[in-house]
């Protein structure tokens, strides 16, 4: 899944939550992966957000291990693909046979 389509995935409505509660606890996974990657679409909420990771040391957690996991999913996506995987994946899509 794209960075992209994984952005469109997380509602816009929970932004205003966000910005309510943000200084109190964690944003889950998914709202803080919203808040990364529309941080250039929306700053007022990752300023906001930024305010909260410099004293979070849970949240600063979080984040470099989203970073590590996007790094490695960037390398495996540069890979080339094995003929056996793709013979696979074809077998896969495939229709059913009744």
């Amino acid at each position: 899944m794209s960075m992209n389509k994984n952005l469109s995935r997380y509602r816009r409505d929970v932004v205003p939550f966000m910005m309510e509660e943000i200084d109190e606890r964690c944003p889950d996974a998914g709202s803080l992966e919203y808040i990364l990657l529309s941080a250039h679409q929306n700053r007022e909420l990752f300023e906001q957000f930024e305010q909260h990771f410099l004293v979070c040391d849970a949240c600063q957690k979080r984040i470099r291990l989203m970073e590590l996991f996007y790094r490695i999913l960037d390398q495996e996506i540069r890979q080339p693909v094995s003929p056996v995987v793709v013979e696979m994946a074809q077998k896969l899509t495939e229709p059913q046979r009744a």
